[in-house]
C-alpha cells in the first residue's frame, strides 16, 4: 500500500523505490561499521557497542533533520520563489549541523573533540558513496525491474 501512495500522479516506480531503499539501508549499515572503525581507531572511552552506535547515528540524523525542517517548510510554503534559500543561510546551517554532530559524538562516546572529527569524516564516506550510487542508479536507470 505504501508503494502505491508514492505512485500517485506518475511518481517513481516500485522498482525505483525499492532500489533507493536498498541503497539507503546499505549506506546506513556501512555508516555504522565505519563509525565503529573510527571509535576503535580513536580509542573511545565509552559506549562502543553497536546498539549505542546506531542510537548515536539516529540522534545525529534527527538533529540534522531538525535543522533542515525550516528550509523544508519554507520551501513547501513557496517562500523561496523558485530561487532557493540564500547561500549564506545554507552555509550557516551546514556549519551548525557539523558542530552539533561533533559535539554529539564527543558527548556520547567521550572521544574528545579532535578525535570526533576523524569519526565524523569516516561516517561521511558511506553517505557520499551512497549518494553517488543513487545518482548513478538514477542516470543509468538501474532500478530493480518490478
Amino acid at each position: 500500500m505504501l508503494l502505491n501512495i508514492f505512485q500517485v500522479n506518475g511518481g517513481p516506480s516500485t522498482g525505483a523505490i525499492i532500489t533507493y531503499s536498498i541503497v539507503a539501508g546499505v549506506s546506513f549499515l556501512f555508516m555504522i561499521l565505519f563509525f565503529k572503525l573510527g571509535l576503535a581507531t580513536v580509542k573511545s572511552k565509552s559506549r562502543k557497542g553497536f546498539k549505542w552506535l546506531a542510537i548515536s547515528i539516529i540522534i545525529q540524523l534527527c538533529m540534522i533533520a531538525l535543522l533542515a525542517s525550516p528550509f523544508i517548510l519554507i520551501g513547501f510554503a513557496g517562500g523561496f520563489d523558485n530561487k532557493g534559500p540564500s547561500p549564506g543561510l545554507i552555509i550557516f546551517a551546514i556549519v551548525l549541523a557539523i558542530l552539533m554532530d561533533l559535539n554529539i559524538i564527543n558527548i556520547l562516546h567521550k572521544t574528545g573533540l579532535k578525535r570526533a572529527i576523524l569519526c565524523f569524516f569516516l561516517m561521511l564516506v558511506p553517505l557520499i558513496v551512497g549518494g553517488i550510487i543513487g545518482f548513478l542508479v538514477a542516470d543509468l536507470k538501474l532500478f530493480i525491474p518490478i
